[in-house]
């Protein structure tokens, strides 16, 4: 017997999907934080402003005075992006949302930040975006969105 396997497409092989807009809108809707810059954002900006090097830079800006943030990590840097989201909460006060998948290789990352965030889950499967356009595929995993909220 021989099994039928899928094609992975060169879009599968990376980590890096664009989130939809209406996602980021019905959940700014959900939790009332509306995100003004995407600290992911290395090809398509999905609020009014991106961030280049986001792990090495801070996000918050006192000019432009920004406070609410929105967070798509690449799966291969969640770990990365979630300790970096709880540091600029703490230093600064913000507001982060930020999507990760429900798995439990991405619930440990949270055990050092639980008492500061809350979360919750997304129904359904994401269908993101790969160059501007939806996958032929929903993503694997479900996700939920984790907020750092100002105190």
């Amino acid at each position: 017997m021989m099994l039928h396997q899928r094609k992975r497409s060169d879009a599968s092989l990376s980590d890096e999907y664009e989130t939809p807009d209406y996602i980021i809108a019905e959940l700014s809707r959900q939790h009332g934080i509306f995100p003004k810059v995407d600290v992911c954002a290395a090809k398509i900006n999905k609020c009014a402003n991106g961030l280049d090097n986001s792990l090495e830079l801070n996000w918050f800006d006192p000019i432009s005075n920004h406070y609410d943030f929105w967070c798509n990590p690449p799966h291969s840097k969640t770990k990365e992006f979630v300790l970096k989201a709880d540091e600029q909460w703490q230093k600064f006060n913000l507001n982060i949302m930020m999507i990760i998948p429900a798995n439990a290789v991405t619930t440990k990352y949270f055990e050092t930040v639980l008492d500061n965030v809350e979360y919750y889950p997304i129904s359904g499967r994401i269908t993101f975006l790969v160059n501007g356009e939806p996958s032929p595929y929903p993503a694997r995993n479900g996700y939920f969105v984790v907020i750092w909220r100002k105190k």
